[in-house]
């Protein structure tokens, strides 16, 4: 009998604190895309008054077959590389906790890119389907390793985070845009400029699925 009661008790416990440690990642998270949100202040900043956003990458193994042409095209850096002097030379702070590329769920279509100048990429992350933190038969481990099949987002693109690299850039200029230019038709409180690559922290269109940093420096999900 109190070994029945015991196991009761456990079973209850089990998912409460599963639930405890997805939300202590999903602060984490949020805590990084903070992080980066200062990081990028100060590298605008470090320009002057009339300071751009950064010429990353929005997806850096989107680009990669470019430099396979001849002549290579030009390729952006990551958002990792442009923004480490900012943040202390941290990796830890581009790679989310609940950063997981499983290729059961995501597929292994390579992203696209919709013009030459690396600019207006097509995300085909966005079509993910998402993952379930709390459901541990959502996330296929086919070898047995305690770890997910596939590789994290950050094993892939030096990063757990999508910088939005089509609003930031202007084509006539080909330049990226300075604040001001950014927020002409929108309020900087409604525009996102760093975000999850895909639904980590719960399935996909549900409310804290993926955290976004605006340009204004608040986080949301």
């Amino acid at each position: 009998m109190v070994i029945a009661i015991i196991g009761i008790i456990i079973g209850l416990l089990i998912p409460a604190v599963q639930a405890a440690r997805a939300r202590s990642r999903n602060t984490m998270c949020q805590n990084n895309l903070r992080q980066i949100g200062l990081s990028l202040e100060m590298y605008v900043d470090s320009q002057g008054a009339y300071g751009r956003f950064p010429d990353a990458a929005q997806m850096p193994t989107a680009l990669l077959p470019l430099l396979q042409m001849k002549p290579p095209l030009p390729v952006p850096p990551s958002l990792r590389v442009v923004l480490s002097p900012f943040i202390e030379q941290s990796q830890k702070v581009f790679q989310c906790p609940d950063d997981v590329y499983a290729e059961t769920k995501f597929g292994n279509q390579p992203p696209q890119i919709n013009t030459a100048d690396n600019h207006t990429l097509i995300s085909t992350y966005g079509t993910i389907i998402g993952i379930d933190p709390n459901d541990n038969e959502s996330i296929i481990d086919s070898d047995g390793d305690g770890s997910p099949d596939g590789q994290t987002f950050f094993e892939l693109e030096g990063l757990s985070y999508e910088y939005n690299a089509p609003r930031v850039w202007d084509p006539r200029a080909r330049l990226p845009k300075r604040r001001e230019e950014i927020v002409k038709d929108r309020a900087s409180t409604s525009i996102w400029i760093v975000f999850d690559f895909a639904p980590f922290h719960a399935t996909k269109n549900t409310v804290g699925s993926r955290n976004f940093l605006f340009l204004d420096g608040h986080v949301g999900n």
